[in-house]
């Protein structure tokens, strides 16, 4: 009977033995498996992570490089609250002597960490400075260039509700991107991988911010791209370079009708704008702008590149034939100063607003040259290059729309096939 009972003590010691060396906390009731607070995922910022389980008085050990994994014995003590700043994996494991530890728990955590964005809010840079591709530029009310500012391609400007970018008469803008790294000038609302202004949400739209306000002589802006604008790029300084730049989704793309001598533009693309181009009177426009997207199925609600009405002052050539040079309604007259010539190229279409007194005057000395194929027309005449007036389909041109050409003794006038349309005389 003695020999019976010490089998039995026996067998229950080994059984004992081995539940002891399977759990090292020698429990047969397990620790409730730990949890972690955010929980795993993808976030914008840095996180503070808890972990926690809800057994009283179990320790937890962890582990942040994704693949050892922790014990009672192996990883490091949880004490707090964990800093996550970059993408990294935390296993947790939750302890407690006399019970089974828990199982080992895994979250994985994405750190979209934000580029760096520089904030300017009021300031005036007065000392040449550079603007690196490795920044965003946030312009969050103004900026006033009275030095030279230079911007590397690839280089992001980002503007807030309402936003100015001045370059005043003594600074300078040279803004050179290339055509596979442009300089982008934007709403801060538009989204850019790696970059996070802070405050900041929405969908960019048209008029979210002011306009580059350019006083400085020499700037250049090549291979740019502004776009959600209210006055896109005004210009208003002499020899002032505007070239391969992209406007698009502004309410005025391009207002130049206050550049200077020596304005230097071409081969620009303007689509989705309400204006595209307000030019000055007194310079040459070739054909090398476009005024659609690649596609063609964006274009821009005025279809023209349209002047205020008055003098011209010099010899000047206008030869674009994708869209028509326009004068506004109801103002739409030019008057060629005398010695001076205003030549339409071949194709191109030269449109007048609604009214008798509106037409060219060619004064003493002065003269209109034309090529075969240049055209006068009304503003509300669409099939000639287009809606220039804006109103779709709303209205259609007629005879008497504007007044016609005039011209003083002596000037002249070289019709060279040129045609008028819908005038009231000659």
């Amino acid at each position: 009977m003695f020999q019976k009972l010490l089998a039995i003590l026996l067998a229950i010691g080994l059984i004992l033995a081995a539940s002891s060396c399977s759990n090292p906390s020698g429990g047969t009731t397990g620790v409730a498996t730990p949890t972690f607070s955010p929980g795993a995922g993808s976030y914008d910022t840095a996180q503070s992570v808890t972990i926690s389980t809800t057994t009283l008085g179990a320790a937890i050990r962890y582990t942040t490089d994704g693949s050892t994994t922790p014990t009672s014995t192996v990883g490091t003590l949880y004490s707090g609250p964990i800093s996550v700043n970059t993408s990294q994996t935390i296993k947790a494991i939750a302890y407690q002597s006399g019970l089974l530890d828990s199982a080992v728990a895994t979250a994985a955590y994405t750190i979209a960490t934000s580029g760096n964005v520089v904030t300017i809010d009021g300031e005036t840079i007065t000392s040449a400075t550079n603007w690196t591709s490795n920044n965003l530029y946030y312009i969050k009310s103004w900026v006033m260039v009275q030095s030279g500012l230079t911007i590397q391609p690839g280089t992001i400007v980002a503007l807030g509700a309402g936003a100015t970018f001045t370059v005043d008469s003594s600074g300078q803008l040279n803004a050179i991107g290339t055509s596979g790294d442009p300089i982008i000038f934007t709403s801060a609302k538009e989204s850019f991988s790696g970059y996070t202004i802070p405050g900041v949400t929405g969908t960019p739209a048209m008029g979210d911010w002011d306009y580059i306000y350019i006083q400085g002589a020499s700037s250049q802006l090549k291979n740019c791209s502004v776009r959600y604008s209210d006055r896109g790029i005004e210009v208003a300084a002499a020899n002032v370079t505007v070239q391969n730049d992209t406007l698009t989704y502004n309410a005025i793309g391009l207002d130049a009708r206050s550049a200077g001598i020596n304005f230097a533009v071409g081969s620009n693309t303007f689509y989705g704008n309400t204006h595209p181009f307000l030019a000055g009177r007194n310079f040459s426009i070739d054909d090398s702008n476009t005024f659609q997207n690649s596609g063609g199925s964006v274009k821009n609600t005025y279809q023209a590149i349209e002047f205020d009405s008055g003098d011209v002052d010099t010899n000047i050539t206008w030869s674009c034939t994708t869209v028509a040079y326009a004068l506004p309604l109801g103002n739409g007259w030019l008057s060629i100063s005398s010695g001076h010539t205003l030549t339409l190229g071949t194709g191109a279409v030269l449109k007048f607003g609604l009214g008798t007194d509106n037409g060219l005057n060619v004064q003493i000395s002065a003269g209109i040259g034309n090529v075969a194929g240049a055209n006068y027309t009304s503003i509300r005449d669409d099939t000639r290059l287009g809606d220039s007036n804006g109103d779709g389909n709303a209205t259609s041109p007629a005879a008497g729309d504007w007044g016609g050409i005039s011209y003083d003794a002596s000037g002249t006038w070289e019709p060279g096939g040129a045609i008028l349309h819908y005038s009231q005389h000659f």
